[in-house]
């Protein structure tokens, strides 16, 4: 606070003086970002009561606040208390903090943020004091995208009860811009404005496939809207009946577009709809968690005008326009399908017990400088987007990325091939020396593999031996690649010279590696598929286990049994040996649903697979039901690796509709507590919703609840019974927020699987109209008994606007599969297909 005195000589009469607190050198000159004014008060002005007509918390989407600031002038101490009341005059609750002491010349600020007071909401202040105070009103904008104002707060004697009737001169009121003239005296009712402001919103917003929509408009939105400005919009306003009060289009202000209808005052039940026409064709949408219809009612128009906001972001991701259920697409002939252009954004998780800040550097892989951005405050269990083509400075391209925090950290890894909507999600990749991908396939149905390489050492390049393994262990190609510091190579394994001895039809692993650590992700693209693309990591190969564990594999089980033509879902399992000896692996399936009901166990006889080779689990085999859905565990004499593959098949022929795949979990990948940083309820005219299966791989049944957290709505959605489960040992429970009811539909978000044993989780988004490409990840859980939590993430494949593959049709012409009962889509080369006994029973596993 200030004080100014005058006494005897000072300013001439009639005249000026300044007191720049801007040019003090004492104090810093930050630079204006908003401003507002108000009148400095006499000392005789101070007053026991101070009314703050206007008191807010985040209120609208310009998360306007209140500050009230109180400042003691006396000469004797002040014991000062705030207090709120809500938009009715209800008293809201005392706060901690809200009664403080000021010495004499002493002054306190409460913020609403630190009040209590309901967020996104409006109401009133009051400031009481035993002795004589002044006070100012601010309200100000958390978002950054509205001007500050303040005011003098109004003022009572102390001692007063402020009854009886108060009357307030208005010396100016201004309508637009106009100078003030003389007017009529309004009739009854009047008249009242509507703004509605676009914002372009690329940045900060939790979901890889809407990036932004936080509805903060940060100072990256800013520089993005003034390179690449939002188009004119057009609204028009509707009555209760439908019938249009009012259409205006917006101007440019700034880097915004903001429109303003003057339209007449609501009576007491009316209301008042806004829409926002269809945009023209841009490259901004409006963001997946706004509605283009913005409902009115005479309370939102208290202060003689409304502001409504909405966002637009640089990716197209529109709301459902119907229920969820649409019919699937025919089956047509096979024809091409090549995965062009693509984008990748990074989901950086916080999984740490405080607030961190998570920084994302990019390593371009045609070289030059690293980009580096970063996001700080990121709560606990919290997580930040980071979508490469709305990232300043990233070039069009193909780029590998590390993310890291100073907290422990998980990544998620959302690539999308816009033209086909071909999909894939990559988890953390773990970096080592030695690095297995435990599938490579080359033309078996189609299928080819694209691995990308990273050199995990921002500092210095790394050389990289990479090695081509058959089946059967027999290695069939060799290259060795410089990679450039922290940045990756691509090998597309069917277009590639170097794989040239590799046969088409090749089934086996890859295996990189280099003196300092890298890391890897794979690609296994079904080419004639329009959307099928399922990607997963590279494994260090000495983190290969003597068990592994899949919570939900499904043989033939129908999609949706009340549409046959939407296909069935098989599951197959690819186990490689790393080691230089043979090993036997057993599957034991314990079934969960479908046909297999539960405590039905089957178990298959010991398979050997070679050193250095892998072999594929086909639930298709003799044995396993059709509808079986089961968990799958793999016990081995040695160690292995593991990835499943869930895919889509047409029942009208064999073309894969969707794929995904993740890597197999070892039963040290359990815990307690498990994020997942992404989850939808029918969400985007893709009806995109989330399936997350939890699997109970101890000793005892495990207690199991899902906690889902709404982006929109910033509050946790209780959803009863479909959110908990107890899991028998050895089972697995598929959670589907299709049933989570008490979440609205159209919604995404985040969820929390706690539980009161260690479990393993995988999520899966799935596009229940089979409109887009199914992904699937494993879930990284806190507290995990796997070791210390990394606090740095490679990310070797991150796609700019760029293609993965190199150019060319598909590898191989489409066949029609084999028939039944062999519907695999490796049909082609069927002997590393472990087609064996199985030894079925209820009861006990054995």
């Amino acid at each position: 606070s200030a004080r100014v005195e005058a006494a005897g000589a000072g300013a001439p009469a009639i005249a000026a003086a300044v007191v720049d607190l801007a040019r003090d050198p004492a104090l810093p000159a930050p630079g204006v970002v908003a401003a507002g004014s108000y009148d400095a008060f006499r000392t005789d002005e101070a007053v026991g009561r101070v009314m703050a007509p206007l008191f807010r918390h985040t209120h609208t989407g310009m998360r306007l606040s209140s500050e009230v600031t109180v400042l003691n002038p006396g000469s004797a101490t002040a014991t000062v208390r705030l207090r709120l009341f809500d938009r009715t005059g209800a008293a809201a609750p005392p706060c901690d903090g809200c009664e403080v002491v000021l010495p004499a010349g002493a002054a306190h600020t409460w913020r609403a943020e630190d009040t209590g007071f309901a967020a996104n909401a409006y109401g009133s202040a009051r400031v009481e004091s035993d002795t004589p105070v002044v006070a100012v009103v601010a309200d100000a904008s958390r978002a950054g995208t509205f001007d500050t104002s303040i005011y003098r707060g109004h003022g009572a004697p102390v001692g007063s009860a402020g009854d009886g009737r108060w009357t307030s001169s208005v010396p100016f009121l201004s309508r637009a811009s106009e100078s003030p003239a003389a007017t009529a005296t309004p009739s009854p009712g009047g008249r009242v404005s509507v703004f509605a402001i676009g914002f372009v919103d690329a940045f900060g917003g939790s979901d890889p496939a809407c990036p932004g929509c936080d509805g903060v408009f940060d100072p990256e939105d800013e520089t993005l809207a003034s390179q690449q400005p939002l188009p004119r919009l057009t609204y028009v306003l509707l009555d209760d009946a439908g019938q249009e009060v009012a259409r205006t289009t917006s101007e440019p202000l700034a880097s915004l577009q903001r429109a303003v209808l003057d339209v007449p005052r609501l009576a007491p039940n009316e209301t008042y709809t806004l829409v926002l026409q269809d945009p023209p064709p841009s490259d901004y949408a409006l963001c997946t968690n706004e509605t283009a219809r913005r409902l009115l009612h005479p309370e939102d128009f208290v202060l003689g005008s409304v502001r409504r906001d909405f966002h637009f972001t640089t990716r197209a991701c529109t709301p459902p326009s119907r229920e969820p259920g649409p019919a699937v697409p025919t089956a047509g002939p096979p024809v091409a399908a090549p995965k062009d252009a693509a984008s990748s954004g990074v989901m950086v998780a916080n999984l740490g017990e405080e607030a961190a800040t998570l920084t994302l550097d990019l390593f371009a892989q045609t070289g030059g400088a690293a980009v580096s951005v970063a996001a700080t405050n990121v709560p606990r269990l919290g997580s930040y987007s980071f979508y490469l083509p709305a990232l300043r400075g990233v070039a069009k391209g193909a780029h590998a990325g590390i993310a890291s925090g100073d907290a422990a950290i998980g990544t998620l890894t959302l690539t999308s091939w816009s033209g086909s909507l071909a999909q894939t999600i990559h988890d953390d990749a773990a970096p080592a020396t030695d690095i297995v991908v435990p599938w490579v396939v080359k033309g078996a149905d189609g299928q080819n593999t694209i691995v990308a390489v990273q050199n995990h050492d921002a500092a210095a390049s790394a050389d990289v031996r990479i090695t081509l393994t058959a089946w059967d262990g027999t290695a069939v190609a060799s290259v060795d690649r410089t990679v450039g510091p922290g940045t990756s190579i691509l090998l597309d394994i069917g277009r590639d010279p170097a794989f040239a001895a590799a046969p088409i039809g090749f089934m086996g692993t890859l295996r990189a590696r280099a003196a300092t650590r890298i890391a890897a992700t794979a690609l296994i693209d079904y080419e004639h598929s329009r959307l099928g693309i399922a990607g997963f990591n590279g494994e260090p190969a000495v983190s290969a286990a003597t068990t592994l564990l899949v919570p939900l594999a499904r043989h033939h089980a129908p999609v949706d049994p009340a549409r046959p033509a939407a296909g069935w879902n098989e599951t197959r399992i690819a186990i490689a040996n790393p080691g230089a000896a043979d090993v036997d692996v057993t599957a034991r399936f314990t079934g969960v649903g479908g046909t297999c009901a539960d405590e039905v166990h089957m178990t298959t006889e010991p398979a050997m697979i070679p050193a250095d080779g892998v072999a594929l689990f086909d639930l298709a085999a003799p044995g396993v039901p059709e509808g079986c859905a089961v968990a799958a565990r793999f016990d081995a004499t040695g160690g292995v690796l593991g990835v499943a593959f869930d895919t889509v098949e047409a029942a009208a022929g064999s073309i894969v509709r969707t794929a995904a795949a993740y890597n197999i979990f070892r039963g040290s990948d359990a815990a307690r507590t498990t994020p997942l940083p992404i989850v939808r309820r029918v969400h985007t005219t893709l009806n995109l919703s989330t399936d997350i299966a939890v699997m109970n791989p101890g000793t005892a049944p495990a207690a199991v609840e899902v906690e889902v957290f709404d982006a929109r709505l910033n509050t946790v959605i209780g959803c009863g019974a479909p959110c908990a489960a107890t899991i028998a040992p050895g089972a697995t429970h598929l959670f589907v927020t299709d049933a989570f009811t008490a979440w609205p539909l159209n919604r995404y978000g985040s969820a929390t699987v706690n539980a009161d044993r260690p479990v393993l989780v995988t999520a899966a988004d799935v596009s229940r109209s089979l409109t887009a490409d199914a992904s699937m990840y494993r879930a990284a859980g806190t507290g995990a008994a796997a070791g210390p939590a990394e606090r740095v993430r490679p990310l070797p494949l991150l796609l700019n606007q760029a293609m993965a593959r190199l150019p060319g049709g598909p590898l191989v012409a489409h066949q029609t599969a084999a028939s039944p009962p062999d519907p695999s889509p490796l049909a082609l080369v069927p002997l590393v297909r472990v087609y064996l006994p199985l030894a079925s029973h209820a009861g006990t596993a054995r």
